[in-house]
């Protein structure tokens, strides 16, 4: 799930590498509309549905990767 987290980041990002501590602020084109594909990207990929206030506090890729695994029961 992983990979696939990253994968995603990156063909979006535009990026070759994503670093588990990567945030929005710290990563390169990771801006609030990015942000907003991202999501989007995910909820698509591993059928879920986040919150409002899920898109505004899932702001790193540890804190994504987490609440996916919660979400999907993989905790």
């Amino acid at each position: 799930m992983s990979e696939k987290i990253r994968e995603i980041f990156m063909e979006i990002l535009k990026i070759d590498d994503l670093k588990p501590n990567s945030s929005l602020n710290k990563t390169e084109n990771w801006d609030s509309l990015n942000h907003l594909i991202i999501m989007s990207r995910l909820e698509n990929e591993f059928n879920v549905k986040f919150t409002a206030k899920d898109i505004e506090q899932l702001i790193s890729f540890e804190n994504i990767y987490n609440k996916l695994k919660e979400l999907l029961g993989n905790e």
